[in-house]
C-alpha cells in the first residue's frame, strides 16, 4: 500500500494522540484531500471484498468438515440440500402421520401412566408427578382453548366436545394455547400497532408456518394466522356429521369454530387439503411494547445529527440488522446504556433450578433422567423381545444419587440418543424407521451407530468402578424394534402397524414415546462432558465435536436442527479443540442454555409466537407469561448436577 495512502488510512482511524500529532499532514488540508480520501476508501474496500471471501472459504471448509466429522463416527452420509422436507414441522404433526393403532396404543399408555379419567381428562395438577410442573395438563396432550370453540378429542373416539376460552381441551398444535391466535404481520400491515408499541422487524431467508398468512388467498384468513390443516381435515370431518343433528345453538358455535380452524372458504378446499396462503416473505413485523426503566435494552440504529432527515419506517439495531430481541426502549422517555456502558448488565434472567426437566406442549419430560437418579427410580427398558439376560446386565440395584446418573439411567437415555433421525423423513413409530431394507432405515442405522461410537469415546468408566459401555448389540436389543421379533417382514410390519394391540404397534408406540424425550439426548450429553478428565484425548475432542454435528443434522425435528444450527453459524461454533475437559462442559452448558431460551418447554409454543413474560400483543386474555418456565442455569449449578466423582455413581 503507498505511503500516502496509509497516512490518509492511518488519519481516519486512529486516534490523534496516538499519529496524527505525530504526522503534521494528518491536519494540513493537501494530505487530506479528496484524492488521499477516495484511495483510502477503496483500499478499504479491497480489505472488505478479501474479508467476504475468506468467510466464504471457511464456511465450505466448516461444511467439508462437518461432513468428514461424523464419517469419522461411522455416518455414511447426511442428507443433502435437495432432501430437506418443505415447510416447518413440529412434533404433534410427526405424531399425526402414525397409523391409528399405533395412536391409540400411545394413548392407552399415557392413560395408565398418569392416571387420566374423566373427571380429570387433563391429568390432577395435585398428583405428585407434576410438582412444579406449570405446563403439567400438556403430558395428556392438552392444550388451553383459545376462543369458545368445539374440538374433535382423538383420545376418545374423536368426538367433538365443547370448551369455553381458558378451559383445557384435549387437543395439540404445538403450542400451550390452540388454535394459536393470529400474530398480525406490522410490516406487511404498516401502522397496525399501538401508541405504546414499536413494530419489530426480522429478516430470515425461510421460515415456516408460524404466523405466516397474510390474508391475500381470503379475506376471511386473518393477517397473522398459523395455518394448521390437520386440526382443519379432523375438525371438518366431525364437524359435517355434528351439524345434522344440532339445534340452533350449537350450529351457531360449530360455525364460528369452524372459522376458527379454517378461516377460509371451506367450498374451495379440495379434498386432498389446500396449501394455505404459505408464501415466501423476506421481512416480517409484530408489533411489541416499548422496554421500561430498569429493563433489558439494545441500541437501535440512529443517524444523529441527521434523524430527521434519514429517518427509517422501522427501527434497527445499531449495526444496521434487525433487532434478534424486540428490546427497544420508549424513545419519547429513555435510552439505552448500551454495551459500553459496563456497569449495568444487559439482561437479568431467573435461574433454572437443577434435577427436573419442565414439561411443555412439544416434548414428553416425564422420564427425567436427573430426577429419576435423585428419586431412585431404575427405567424399564422395552425392547421387541424378552431381554431377561441383557437388562440384568444392564440394570444396577435401585439407588438414589445426589448428582449424576446411575448406570442404568444413562444407558436408558442413550437409546433415545441412539434413535435421533430426522423425523419428517421417518418416524420412531413408523416401520419405515427400522426397516434396513429401505433408504431410511439404513440412513438411521448408520446414526445409531455412530452415535454409539460417540458415546463409546467419552464414556466415563471411572465414575461407575470401571464398568464400560454395554456392547452395540445389547443396545440394538434393548431398542423397541419390531424388526428384533424373529421372522418380522417389511409388510407384515405394516399390517400389524394397522393391528390395535399387536406386539409391532405397541413397540412403535414405545418408539415414538422415546423420539420425544430431548431430555435424555441432553442429559447424556451433559453427563459425558462434564465427567471427561483431562488431558481429553484426540478422539474424544472429535466425538464431542461429532456430537454438535450431529444435533445439527439429525435432532428430531427441523425446527430445533434450524435452531442448533442457526447457534453454531453465529454464536457457539464448533466444540474447542482443547484437551481440558472444562472446555467442553463449558461449550454444552452455554449452547444448551441459549438453546433453551427458545424452547416450547420454556415459552409454551413456538418462539415467534410466544414472547417471554409477555401476552400476544394484546390480543387473548390467556397469561402464557404465568407458565412459562425459567432456561438460565448457573455452571456452578450444572455442574453440581452432573458431575460424578471417581467411582460415585456405583450403587
Amino acid at each position: 500500500m503507498p505511503p500516502t495512502v496509509f497516512s490518509a488510512i492511518a488519519c481516519l482511524v486512529l486516534p490523534l494522540s496516538v499519529f496524527a500529532v505525530e504526522n503534521s499532514s494528518c491536519i494540513e488540508s493537501d494530505a487530506f484531500g479528496f484524492v488521499q480520501l477516495r484511495s483510502s476508501l477503496e483500499a478499504l474496500e479491497k480489505i472488505e471484498n478479501e474479508m467476504m471471501r475468506l468467510k466464504k472459504t471457511k464456511r465450505d471448509l466448516q461444511a467439508r468438515y462437518k461432513k468428514e466429522l461424523l464419517q469419522q463416527f461411522g455416518a455414511s452420509r447426511s442428507l443433502d440440500s435437495s432432501e430437506q422436507g418443505y415447510g416447518s414441522k413440529a412434533p404433534w404433526e410427526y405424531f399425526k402421520g402414525l397409523t391409528r393403532a399405533v395412536r391409540k396404543s400411545y394413548w392407552e399408555a399415557k392413560r395408565q401412566k398418569y392416571g387420566f379419567s374423566k373427571a380429570h381428562m387433563c391429568g390432577d395438577p395435585n398428583n405428585p408427578i407434576f410438582q412444579g410442573q406449570k405446563m403439567w395438563f400438556t403430558a395428556a396432550g392438552c392444550s388451553i382453548a383459545s376462543e369458545d370453540l368445539w374440538y374433535v378429542d382423538e383420545a376418545d373416539n374423536n368426538e367433538l366436545v365443547y370448551q369455553h376460552k381458558g378451559g383445557f381441551a384435549r387437543m395439540q398444535c404445538d403450542d400451550v394455547l390452540c388454535p394459536i391466535p393470529p400474530v398480525p404481520d406490522c410490516y406487511y400491515d404498516a401502522g397496525n400497532c399501538a401508541a405504546d408499541e414499536w413494530c419489530w422487524t426480522d429478516e430470515h431467508e425461510k421460515w415456516g408456518d408460524w404466523a405466516q398468512a397474510t390474508g391475500q388467498t381470503s379475506a376471511a384468513v386473518p393477517n397473522g394466522f398459523t395455518p394448521n390443516q390437520d386440526l382443519c381435515d379432523d375438525y371438518y370431518k366431525s364437524y359435517l356429521i355434528k351439524i345434522q343433528t344440532a339445534d340452533s345453538n350449537e350450529i351457531k358455535t360449530l360455525n364460528t369454530s369452524l372459522q376458527l380452524y379454517c378461516p377460509y372458504n371451506i367450498s374451495e378446499v379440495p379434498s386432498t387439503g389446500v396449501f394455505l396462503d404459505h408464501l415466501w416473505k423476506p421481512v416480517r413485523g409484530q408489533c411489541v411494547a416499548y422496554r421500561q426503566l430498569g429493563q433489558s435494552c439494545t441500541t437501535a440504529f440512529n443517524a444523529e445529527p441527521f434523524s430527521e432527515e434519514f429517518q427509517q419506517n422501522y427501527v434497527f439495531a445499531e449495526d444496521g440488522n434487525s433487532f434478534e430481541r424486540p428490546l427497544l426502549c420508549d424513545p419519547k422517555q429513555l435510552a439505552c446504556t448500551g454495551p459500553d456502558f459496563k456497569v449495568l448488565p444487559s439482561t437479568c434472567v431467573k435461574i433454572r433450578p437443577a434435577d427436573i426437566c419442565f414439561m411443555g406442549p412439544w416434548w414428553d419430560s416425564s422420564d427425567c433422567p436427573a430426577t429419576m437418579t435423585r428419586q431412585g427410580i431404575n427405567p424399564t427398558m422395552t425392547g421387541a423381545m424378552s431381554l431377561a439376560q441383557t437388562t440384568e446386565k444392564v440394570n444396577a440395584p435401585c439407588c438414589a444419587l445426589s448428582s449424576g446418573l446411575t448406570y442404568s439411567i444413562l444407558v436408558d437415555a442413550l437409546l433415545s440418543m441412539a434413535m435421533l433421525y430426522p423425523t419428517e423423513y421417518a418416524s420412531c413409530g413408523s416401520c419405515d424407521f427400522w426397516d434396513v431394507s429401505t433408504r431410511h432405515g439404513t440412513y438411521q442405522l448408520n446414526v445409531r451407530e455412530m452415535n454409539y461410537n460417540i458415546a463409546k469415546a467419552l464414556w466415563p468408566k471411572h465414575v461407575f468402578g470401571g464398568r464400560d459401555i454395554p456392547s452395540l448389540a445389547d443396545v440394538q436389543n434393548m431398542l423397541p424394534n419390531p424388526f428384533n421379533i424373529p421372522g418380522m417382514t417389511s409388510a407384515k410390519c405394516a399390517q400389524e402397524s394397522q393391528v390395535e394391540g399387536s406386539q409391532v404397534s405397541n413397540l412403535l408406540a414405545r418408539g415414538h414415546q422415546m423420539c420425544t424425550q430431548p431430555n435424555k439426548v441432553w442429559s447424556v450429553v451433559h453427563f459425558l462432558t462434564f465427567n471427561l478428565k483431562s488431558p481429553v484425548s484426540m478422539e474424544q475432542q472429535q466425538a464431542a465435536k461429532a456430537i454438535a454435528v450431529m444435533l445439527e443434522q439429525n435432532f428430531w425435528c427441523n425446527d430445533c436442527r434450524g435452531f442448533w444450527a442457526g447457534l453454531m453459524e453465529t454464536s457457539v461454533g464448533l466444540p474447542p479443540t482443547s484437551s481440558n475437559a472444562y472446555d467442553f462442559a463449558h461449550y454444552f452448558w452455554n449452547g444448551h442454555n441459549q438453546a433453551t431460551e427458545h424452547i416450547a418447554t420454556t415459552r409454551g409454543g413456538n418462539p415467534w409466537i410466544h414472547q417471554l413474560g409477555r401476552e400476544l400483543g394484546g390480543l387473548n386474555h390467556v397469561k402464557v407469561s404465568d407458565i412459562q418456565n425459567p432456561f438460565y442455569m448457573t455452571f456452578q449449578a450444572a455442574y453440581n448436577m452432573w458431575v460424578c466423582p471417581d467411582g460415585s455413581c456405583v450403587c
